[in-house]
């Protein structure tokens, strides 16, 4: 899958995600995150679309940068998403949470996470503080 380098989640809030027709799915709203991994990773988009949330497996996505987010499936393979305590999601979990820093000296509140292509995977590389 051809991916970015790296980008902040804020730059793909509300972006469209496409199907391989060019018709729009949805619109980013979430990212789900693999727990337990030692550099976690993105394993879902959540996408909404006339107030249904869906979501996009990381594994059907073809195209993944700030300017294109599209799928290698139609809508129809796409199933409604039922919000679940057991997902970590980025948004819903992290952003605008306070957390301890690196130090353990302070606490600090999240303003963005920064994404990294590894391995044709988006991996969270970094907290923006504030």
């Amino acid at each position: 899958m051809p991916l970015f380098g790296e980008l902040f989640v804020s730059e793909l809030l509300k972006k469209p995600a496409l199907d391989p027709k060019g018709e729009e799915l949805g619109r980013v709203r979430d990212f789900v995150v693999v727990r337990g991994d030692a550099l976690p990773r993105v394993s879902a988009l959540i996408l909404e679309k006339k107030n249904t949330h869906y979501r996009l497996g990381w594994d059907v996505i073809g195209i993944f940068n700030k300017r294109i987010i599209s799928s290698r499936v139609y809508a129809l393979k796409i199933k409604p998403y039922e919000f679940s305590e057991d997902d970590l999601l980025i948004v819903r979990d992290i952003f605008d949470k306070q957390i301890v820093d690196a130090n353990g000296a302070k606490v600090v509140r999240v303003n963005d996470i920064r994404l990294e292509g590894m391995n044709g995977s988006a991996c969270l590389g970094a907290v923006d503080v504030g």
